[in-house]
């Protein structure tokens, strides 16, 4: 698992790619974030979830670290929902 967040992939603290671990590892690695929204690719085997932080940036937790697979992230279909 990884984190993508600043534009600098980080080792993710997590064993899977869901929600509650996504919510977590931001609030490890932006203290000051408040997660508000979260977005889910691709629907029930999330390969990335991104969370946004209120006011400030967002954080996506990824199977891998890899460029293409962000890619594949911006140019597909997400299920978005409010924390």
């Amino acid at each position: 698992m990884s984190i993508y967040y600043l534009d600098r992939f980080y080792k993710a603290p997590c064993i899977a790619v869901t929600v509650d671990c996504a919510v977590r590892a931001a609030s490890q690695l932006a203290p000051r974030c408040k997660p508000v929204r979260v977005c889910v690719w691709p629907g029930d085997a999330p390969e990335v979830i991104e969370v946004f932080c209120e006011g400030g940036p967002s954080l996506k937790l990824m199977r891998e670290a890899s460029p293409s697979l962000l890619a594949e992230y911006y140019a597909g279909e997400k299920d978005c929902f409010q924390l």
